[in-house]
């Protein structure tokens, strides 16, 4: 079987672009012929190193998402490939379009690698003290702009869904919240699927335990490591 991977960068260094590699390599261990295709790289991490020899990376030649060049590399790679399953792991990346294009009658695996209104939440982040009147602004339209983008989030999913063959997400937990954004009637295409773990597990000796936090993720404050920094001075 081929099996195409479609997302924005890789490699990087975020949990998708780990996820890949893994389920690439798996994938070429069972003897499937596996390519991944992204827009962008992130110059730094060792994931080309790690993949499979089988395995093949093809980056677009543009950044920009719809580009007429973009859109004939990503068909001649499908000619080439002849892909039996397509992967598109960045659901909540806008890049679906071009995707569709070149596709032709193949209908992708559409993953969701984070909570259902990520995407609306981080665009609200609270502003800086220094920009009180946009703070006061933003505190009474908030509401007006969450449920545009909340619309504008609900049609891009039921545009997901309709040309999906299924759509996986992570945890059952959030099932409720994408029901609530595409309707009962798409939820038979839906998935759950958490994300593989791999690693060498062994016995903890809880009576040596020590204060100590170990923080896995980008220091960005998308991230919450502000809040936890808080947390553990409380």
């Amino acid at each position: 079987m081929n099996i195409l991977f479609y997302q924005h960068q890789y490699p990087a260094f975020g949990g998708i672009e780990t996820v890949t590699t893994m389920l690439a390599n798996a994938f070429a261990e069972d003897g499937h012929m596996v390519a991944i295709v992204s827009f962008i790289h992130k110059d730094g991490t060792n994931l080309l190193e790690q993949l499979h020899p089988s395995v093949k990376w093809h980056e677009l030649p543009e950044a920009s998402l719809d580009s007429s060049a973009n859109l004939n590399a990503l068909k001649t790679i499908f000619a080439d490939f002849k892909p039996d399953k397509v992967i598109f792991q960045d659901s909540y990346a806008n890049i679906q379009h071009l995707l569709f294009k070149a596709m032709g009658a193949t209908r992708p695996v559409v993953v969701e690698h984070s909570a259902p209104c990520f995407s609306i939440a981080r665009r609200m982040n609270p502003l800086t003290v220094v920009e009180i009147a946009k703070r006061i602004v933003l505190f009474f339209s908030r509401p007006v702009f969450v449920s545009r983008r909340f619309r504008r989030e609900s049609a891009r999913r039921k545009e997901l869904f309709d040309t999906a063959n299924c759509y996986v997400i992570l945890s059952r937990n959030y099932r409720h919240r994408i029901e609530q954004m595409v309707g009962r009637e798409r939820m038979e295409k839906l998935r759950v699927i958490p994300n593989p773990i791999a690693g060498n597990f062994c016995e903890v000796d809880l009576a040596a335990k020590r204060k100590q936090l170990l923080f896995v993720g980008s220091l960005i404050a998308i991230k919450g490591v502000d809040r936890l920094l808080e947390v553990w001075r409380l």
